[in-house]
């Protein structure tokens, strides 16, 4: 059944307690700040039962998860050792310090339900439209062969090539 995230506060929220903690230039800040209009629950509920079983871990929580590990190098031992114990990513994610995290073996199962159901792309898209929706991309993207960078059509989504 698709989880989703409880936006009901408590003292224990990473926002309220440790917010002057985090640079809010950074990445982590950022992340807690932008993640939820980029990836929602209710982009899943097609690949969930909506009726049945217990809820599951909330799809846009495992996607965050997935980002932070893809941007710390991490295995999935390590991105759950920081979900339990790391205060920027508990921030990031958006949940409270008393978060316990969830078994490592979820992360696996989450990625191949993503590839079985083609959705393995689904925050590229996001943010693409996102882009395209605040102006950073004027025109169509092409899809550039060789790795030199393209500025000509993406000035303002690289800002380091131009």
């Amino acid at each position: 059944m698709l989880g989703k995230e409880n936006r009901q506060t408590s003292f224990f929220d990473t926002h309220f307690v440790c917010a002057h903690l985090i640079d809010k230039r950074g990445f982590y800040a950022k992340m807690h700040d932008l993640s939820d209009k980029i990836i929602t629950d209710e982009e899943f509920s097609d690949i969930y039962c909506l009726n049945n079983g217990r809820p599951s871990v909330p799809p846009a929580r495992l996607i965050k998860v997935l980002i932070l590990e893809h941007y710390e190098n991490l295995s999935d031992r390590g991105a759950l050792e920081n979900v339990r114990f790391n205060i920027k990513w508990k921030y990031a994610l958006d949940v409270p310090l008393d978060y316990e995290g969830f078994d490592r073996s979820l992360l696996v199962y989450f990625r191949a339900r993503l590839l079985i159901n083609k959705r393995e792309k689904i925050i590229f898209r996001k943010t693409l439209e996102l882009a395209r929706e605040a102006g950073l991309l004027k025109e169509k993207v092409n899809q550039v062969i060789d790795s030199t960078p393209m500025v000509c059509k993406c000035q303002g989504l690289f800002p380091l090539f131009r």
